[in-house]
């Protein structure tokens, strides 16, 4: 008897959670993303922040390389605040950061979902948050942010975000559905910031959300993922 499993594969959630390796599979299938610089704690911190504020700029943005919820990020504007911030989250128990080239811009996601063994881009949903970023607050209270279902865009750039989000689900052979992160910078450009191989799932939730807007309701929903428990192959990295 096959025992059901919803999710992705090994390969695709530690790539979702080691952000490092999840850009580095990207930039190896050419998909976009902004550019980053891995921090080396085990040299000394103050000229490791020097290279990368040399080679980055600022401000930037810091995140853990393990991490979700947008715990432990923040947007860095000076290098007292990068090394106070590092210090703080290290208390915290991240030991892993890497810091990427700040876009002021905006943040779209796209879920993925298998339906009857072929994947489907749901419609792009734009968040509007009320503070500097789109952090663990504004993830967590609906008050501290906007979302807007189908994103309005061009019809150009609309389709390739959502092409963009298949590519990045196959890349990263995941199975069954994901959601994948954007920005879009001020020239329209989007850049893939996250892939979350196991996204929030709630009625309220995002997928929820984007999944409504294209005619599919909640328990329609949970059916299709529940479904993809048995499309899954035999091995998958």
């Amino acid at each position: 008897m096959r025992i059901p499993y919803v999710g992705s594969g090994v390969l695709a959630s530690a790539l979702g959670m080691d952000k490092d390796f999840f850009k580095r599979i990207l930039k190896s299938h050419q998909l976009p993303i902004l550019d980053y610089e891995v921090i080396n704690l085990k040299v000394n911190i103050e000229d490791e922040l020097d290279r990368i504020i040399a080679s980055l700029g600022l401000p930037l943005f810091l995140k853990p390389v393990s991490e979700g919820g947008s715990l432990g990020c923040a947007v860095i504007h000076n290098k007292n605040q990068f090394a106070n911030l590092i210090k703080q989250n290290m208390k915290s128990g991240f030991d892993s950061y890497l810091a990427e080239a700040y876009t002021k811009g905006r943040t779209m996601t796209v879920g993925i979902v298998e339906i009857n063994k072929k994947l489907k881009a749901l419609p792009v949903l734009e968040t509007i948050s009320m503070n500097e970023f789109y952090d663990y607050e504004a993830k967590h209270n609906p008050s501290s942010r906007i979302y807007k279902c189908p994103a309005i865009l061009p019809e150009t750039i609309y389709k390739t975000i959502q092409s963009l989000a298949i590519k990045t689900h196959t890349a990263l052979a995941c199975h069954g559905f994901c959601r994948v992160d954007f920005i879009l910078d001020h020239k329209s450009n989007p850049y893939i910031l996250e892939v979350n191989t196991l996204p929030g799932l709630s009625s309220m939730s995002n997928m929820a959300v984007m999944a409504e807007t294209a005619g599919i309701s909640y328990d329609e929903l949970v059916n299709y993922l529940l479904q993809t428990s048995f499309t899954k192959p035999d091995y998958l990295p």
